[in-house]
């Protein structure tokens, strides 16, 4: 008997049901691309110059004010002790949604350097690149379709981040 006719009628519905693809963002972080599902991004807004406060660690860059909040701004590249990025033409902040690491900090904000890009992934078209040398704030490195390497980040590396921070002040 075949694998197909052996399931259930039921099974067989769930088994004809196609993958889909996962509407996602390529955020643009100073020679790097980073993948979130867009879910998680809550919105692109263009840059404004945060109000930061005094003795703040360098990748806190201070609160943007987004939809009457108060958000955290960081700086994904100095959050992994990489250099301070090359100013962009066009900087732009992503405003994400919080992963649950403090319920007090709905959500956080990273600097990006360029033009994000939507981008809708088919799960079979990623590949996890083994042994990729990583930041403390990336999960994994991956190839989507054989052509283009990004980075999955940890946003709850930033949260904790931030957390620890306030917890000091």
């Amino acid at each position: 008997m075949s694998e197909v006719q052996s399931l259930s009628p039921s099974n067989q519905a769930a088994a004809a049901k196609p993958v889909r693809d996962v509407p996602s963002m390529l955020l643009p972080v100073q020679d790097k691309l980073l993948l979130l599902p867009g879910v998680a991004v809550a919105e692109i807004v263009n840059y404004s110059y945060p109000d930061c406060p005094p003795d703040a660690p360098d990748w806190f860059l201070g609160y943007i004010e987004w939809r009457k909040l108060s958000v955290p701004l960081l700086s994904f590249e100095l959050l992994n002790g990489q250099p301070m990025p090359r100013s962009s033409a066009a900087p732009r902040i992503a405003v994400i949604n919080n992963t649950g690491v403090n319920d007090d900090v709905p959500f956080i904000a990273i600097v990006m350097q360029g033009i994000p890009r939507l981008m809708r992934i088919m799960p079979q078209d990623v590949a996890e690149i083994e042994g990729a040398a990583l930041a403390p704030a990336e999960l994994a490195a991956i190839n989507i379709a054989g052509s283009e390497t990004v980075l999955i980040p940890d946003v709850s590396v930033l949260e904790k981040a931030y957390s620890d921070y306030l917890k000091t002040r």
